[in-house]
């Protein structure tokens, strides 16, 4: 005769799913966070690429330059190529140096300096002009830190501006920094958890912009308390 096959008891079943609980208990959170870091790494890497996109423009012939205005809605400058080119010449036009020639070595205020203005809806001695198309939209889930404006031009004849603060790399030692990218389930605006460079919060991502214009990501490791380049 066949043996009757036993269900299972009452204890099996408790055993299974107090096993259940654990390995949820401990999976889940472990997503979440896998979850969370892939979407501030995804975010971080598409604003990489939107000023590859800017600079590969530049070095094709579009506008000369361009400035990214980083901030929770970004913004978009540029400078026509026949304003460059009164900028970049020597002796430059008056209005371009204040009519200060003497002090600025007979060059635009923007070519004594290599630099682009701060504020360039009122900057008095070079001419930009805003757009509304193409500039870069945030995700949702990120936050950044600080806020700026990234100075784009041909072969990075002008500063970038993007050096803003140190930070600690796990193979390269002290480094500039030029933007941090964190998420918003576990950094604020403002206090102990605030999105920046130095607090010893995870998801945080960090974009290094050098003179030359090279990009490189970083990932802060909360464990060496340091940033790991990806």
């Amino acid at each position: 005769m066949l043996e009757k096959r036993k269900g299972f008891s009452l204890v099996e079943l408790l055993i299974v799913i107090l096993l259940i609980g654990i390995t949820s208990a401990i999976a889940i959170p472990n997503i979440n966070d896998w979850i969370t870091d892939r979407k501030v790494k995804r975010e971080t890497i598409s604003f990489v690429k939107y000023l590859e996109g800017k600079k590969s423009q530049i070095q094709q012939g579009g506008h000369p330059v361009f400035v990214v205005g980083v901030r929770a809605t970004p913004n978009l400058y540029y400078m026509t190529r026949d304003e460059f080119n009164i900028q970049m010449q020597v002796p430059a036009p008056g209005r371009t140096n204040r009519n200060n020639a003497s002090r600025y070595d007979n060059k635009s205020v923007m070519n004594y300096y290599k630099a682009c203005p701060c504020c360039l809806d009122t900057i008095d001695y070079s001419k930009w002009n805003k757009t509304n198309t193409d500039t870069y939209q945030w995700g949702g889930g990120t936050r950044h830190w600080p806020n700026m404006n990234i100075c784009m031009s041909k072969n990075s004849i002008l500063d970038p501006g993007t050096n803003h603060f140190n930070f600690t790399s796990v193979d390269k030692g002290q480094l500039n920094g030029a933007l941090v990218i964190c998420s918003t389930k576990n950094s604020t605006n403002s206090g102990s958890k605030r999105c920046n460079a130095s607090n010893k919060i995870k998801h945080r991502y960090l974009v290094q912009i050098d003179r030359s214009f090279n990009i490189e990501i970083y990932k802060y490791n909360l464990k060496k308390d340091k940033w790991a380049l990806q």
